[in-house]
């Protein structure tokens, strides 16, 4: 596994993201939709690692849905940062 950090600018949003797949091999997409566009965004997933977020102050996070409000956005209301979008199995 390997092991890939980031946040938001402000520090107040931490990512630690573990993957078995070669940075090489990730396929990084772009989504099309507005939001996504807006900000930017890339993403990479792996079902088989993991994302770890750590929070300082959740008062200082934003967690927004839109759409088919299948996933949680996660925006830091300091600095204005999307980190990442997070979905659930149902569980």
């Amino acid at each position: 596994m390997s092991t890939h950090t980031g946040g938001c600018h402000c520090g107040n949003i931490h990512l630690t993201f573990e993957t078995g797949i070669e940075p090489s091999e990730m396929e990084i997409r772009a989504c099309q939709c507005a939001f996504c566009v807006r900000h930017g965004s890339r993403a990479a997933a792996d079902p088989q690692g993991r994302l770890i977020v750590s929070v300082e102050d959740k008062a200082r996070l934003h967690r927004y849905r839109f759409g088919l409000r299948t996933a949680d956005y996660l925006i830091c209301r300091d600095c204005g940062v999307y980190v990442a979008a997070v979905t659930t199995d149902g569980g």
